[in-house]
């Protein structure tokens, strides 16, 4: 097995190589794949409160508009 440093490597390299540890999770490790799996959650929980929201003011518009009417 060959190693490598990457302080010969030109800077694209070794930001490619960073932007692949930070992605993969072994940067941070456990914490940042544990706050990621929270977010992954709390994404749908959003566009379900979101669109419960704005179905609620959909209603009071069709009710206050018939009701002038």
């Amino acid at each position: 097995m060959q190693y490598f440093t990457l302080k010969s490597k030109p800077c694209s390299r070794k930001a490619r190589f960073f932007c692949y540890d930070i992605h993969t999770g072994t940067v941070v490790g456990l914490a940042k794949k544990t706050v990621a799996f929270l977010i992954s959650l709390l994404i749908p929980s959003f566009l379900t409160y979101g669109f419960y929201i704005w179905w609620g003011r959909n209603k009071k518009r069709k009710s206050t508009t018939t009701a002038k009417a």
